[in-house]
């Protein structure tokens, strides 16, 4: 694969000298010794390198795993999915290939078991790409180009019987999308962490990882500021205290998804079963209380 990719790579560019080339990676539990070959290829051979990650979330290690387990090995992957791609990255810069980048080019949360597992229909689908979004916009200076499996149909918008409606992580999508930020703000979390043994079949270990993730990112004017939120506790509504070190906002709203359970889905009889609930926040100074909803994402935004 390494010849072939640089037989492509010195096509396309005696035609398009300033064309930006993504080389085929390996994906993040496996990449190593593949990603080694490309690597091997002279420097100016491709620009990134491309890494998968479709994954049977009801594939678990553990023998008889109830849902509830299923869940949390699945809610805990991006976590893990974090580590291995600096690890990649960590790969490229070892190899004096700081100029290469990841390409994320597919992800998808998969089971057959509709009502047993979170996939990319319900809402436990939603809770893993909120996630796997908060990963992202973590990783952005290494990962900077990224899609699922399918804006149509998976995990995005879907048509049955002449109706159009989108999925719950279709609004996950969409709350993160239209979300004003222009660059990520440092954020610390002192909340309760877990840990998971004999999940994923394909990451099983993954300690150390909070039930509340939390990303915050400001505008480029800097007038205001969105923090990413996810929940991933099953039972737990989490009640925090937000301290916004120097950044005072006058007014803020909340938009929160979820649902009665995170096999819930929204179809074509019920479009908008499971959508983002808008709330007005009381702001009185540079500290917010807000309670997280277990099994929930949410997307708060702070104004000046």
């Amino acid at each position: 694969m390494a010849e072939k990719t640089k037989s492509f790579s010195d096509a396309v560019l005696r035609v398009a000298p300033k064309a930006r080339l993504i080389a085929t990676g390996a994906d993040p539990d496996v990449f190593h010794d593949w990603n080694a070959a490309q690597l091997a290829n002279p420097p100016d051979t491709f620009n990134y390198l491309s890494t998968h990650f479709v994954v049977t979330t009801n594939s678990v290690q553990a023998p008889h795993p109830s849902p509830d387990f299923i869940a949390k090995a699945t809610f805990a992957l991006p976590i893990e999915l974090e580590r291995r791609l600096r690890s990649m990255h960590q790969q490229f810069q070892d190899g004096r290939r700081s100029n290469v980048k990841t390409a994320f080019t597919e992800w998808l949360f998969w089971s057959a078991e509709a009502q047993l597992s979170p996939r990319y229909d319900n809402m436990g689908g939603a809770i893993g790409t909120a996630g796997l979004r908060n990963m992202l916009l973590r990783d952005s200076d290494i990962v900077p180009i990224s899609d699922m499996t399918g804006i149509i149909e998976f995990g995005g918008i879907w048509k049955k019987r002449g109706r159009v409606f989108g999925v719950p992580a279709y609004w996950v999508f969409r709350m993160y999308s239209n979300a004003e930020v222009a660059r990520l703000v440092e954020t610390q979390n002192n909340g309760e962490k877990y840990d998971v043994e004999q999940g994923s079949t394909r990451l099983p270990a993954i300690p150390n990882l909070p039930y509340l993730d939390v990303v915050a990112a400001i505008n480029g004017s800097g007038n205001k500021l969105t923090l990413f939120c996810v929940n991933r506790h099953l039972t737990r509504d989490i009640e925090t205290r937000i301290n916004l070190s120097g950044f005072r906002p006058a007014h803020s709203t909340a938009r929160s998804l979820f649902a009665n359970s995170i096999y819930e889905k929204n179809d074509e009889t019920e479009p908008e079963h499971i959508h983002p609930l808008i709330t007005s926040l009381s702001v009185e100074s540079a500290e917010l209380k807000y309670t997280f909803r277990h099994e929930s994402v949410t997307v708060i935004e702070l104004g000046r």
